[in-house]
């Protein structure tokens, strides 16, 4: 078997003109392989391995310009007749073979191995990523913290201010060109931390190294680092940054994502243009939004114009249809208007009238709300607004308060509103004079 596993080897280097490190990568993946990758199957079909023999061999199913498919066929001499457990081995140019197990176990395994080189591109986009926010925002970057998983990278670093939206487009930039780069994994597992330094990686500071470390290289990334790496940037296929925030004084924290899951990001932000530009029935969504909002700012200002004339307009009938009576011009009604019309015409109504007692309850929403107004003359006997809503709002279960000449209250029970009304009427009355 190592005989036929030097011979596919040079295969490859001939026809694919792999390097010698390259083809010695192949020969020693093939043969653990062989070795380890049978004998799993093995486990598998248990039982059938107890009763005989059995014998390995493997051919080259397809040659193409940047991967090998080397299938490997054991086949077992078992007492009723012969059975055979295929394996298929693909080796690319970074000389690592993707295995796919023929069988019930297919689907998990090359599951795990998505999820592994996914992990791995997001540990290598990390490096890069650390690299370019030094660019971006100067040396005192530092590592604070990690996580990379299949599905997302996080990454905590030292910076004194939120990053702004060109700068984040920046770090993305500078990654997504060391992508299309595709810089070669390089490492020195003899490295000395001086000859280290030397090289310009980045350590993590406080951390411990011993005499020997390993420094990682991806172009003119270069870390100490013990980690999972892709074989080549260009595996990692697109950097995405998803946000940026603060978690704590002085670290800022960035979640992205890479290859399938950073299509995902794009895919649904183009679901989202397309969709609005559908609802706007406009495809220059920019364009439509903002003469949507013009519009809607001028809509804005003219009903506001008109409830301006609504609020002029009902002043004036309430102070043309209100008498002064025992020293007050008492308004006291319910209303369904909203609050705030309600408070406008207060504010009206105060600047006619020195003598002005102003108590309305409206409903909106279903919560009730009372509102006293009082002029000038009233507040100067004594009475304070306050403490009269403070009082009355208690009979349909609320309070409030505000300043002396005026004061609001909610309640939560809209059949105690009249009661509240007619409690703060009373108690104005009692101290005008």
């Amino acid at each position: 078997n190592e005989v036929g596993v030097h011979l596919v080897a040079e295969h490859l280097h001939n026809l694919l003109r792999f390097s010698f490190a390259q083809q010695t990568m192949v020969y020693m993946h093939a043969h653990q392989l062989l070795t380890d990758g049978l004998d799993e199957q093995r486990r598998h079909d248990r039982g059938i391995h107890a009763a005989g023999q059995c014998q390995k061999h493997f051919f080259i199913s397809h040659l193409s310009a940047d991967q090998l498919d080397l299938v490997c066929n054991e086949v077992l001499h078992v007492p009723v007749g012969l059975r055979t457990a295929g394996i298929e081995y693909k080796f690319g140019q970074d000389g690592f073979p993707l295995r796919r197990i023929r069988g019930p176990r297919h689907a998990a395994f090359v599951a795990r191995l998505q999820k592994r080189q996914a992990a791995a591109n997001n540990h290598t986009a990390t490096h890069l990523m650390h690299e370019a926010l030094r660019k971006v925002l100067g040396a005192h970057v530092e590592q604070k913290g990690s996580l990379v998983t299949p599905e997302i990278l996080r990454f905590d670093f030292s910076h004194f201010q939120k990053m702004t939206p060109q700068e984040l487009r920046e770090v993305e930039m500078l990654v997504n060109r060391a992508v299309r780069a595709n810089y070669p994994f390089e490492e020195n597992r003899e490295a000395t931390k001086e000859e280290a330094e030397k090289c310009g990686a980045m350590m993590l500071f406080g951390e411990k190294y011993g005499d020997k470390v390993r420094m990682v290289r991806f172009g003119s990334s270069v870390e100490l680092c013990g980690g999972t790496h892709t074989s080549a940037t260009g595996n990692i296929g697109f950097f995405k940054i998803l946000n940026e925030s603060a978690i704590s004084a002085g670290v800022r924290r960035i979640e992205a994502v890479t290859g399938e899951q950073a299509e995902k990001v794009l895919y649904a932000a183009e679901d989202t243009m397309r969709n609005i530009a559908e609802y706007l029935n406009n495809p220059q969504v920019v364009q439509a939004v903002k003469k949507m909002l013009e519009s809607n700012e001028t809509l804005s200002k003219e009903v506001e114009s008109m409830r301006r004339e609504q609020v002029a307009q009902w002043a004036d009938k309430i102070a043309a249809s209100t008498p002064e009576r025992h020293g007050m011009q008492l308004f006291a009604t319910q209303t369904d208007r909203r609050p705030d019309f309600v408070k406008d015409l207060a504010y009206n109504l105060r600047q006619r009238s020195p003598r002005l007692v102003f108590v309305v309850g409206s409903v909106w929403d279903g919560k009730p709300t009372l509102t006293v107004m009082l002029g000038d003359e009233i507040t100067a006997c004594g009475v304070n607004a306050g403490a009269v809503v403070r009082e009355a709002a208690k009979l349909m279960q609320g309070g409030g308060g505000g300043q002396a000449f005026f004061a609001t209250a909610g309640g939560k029970n809209p059949d105690g509103l009249q009661a509240a009304i007619d409690k703060a009427v009373e108690l104005i009355g009692a101290q005008v004079k």
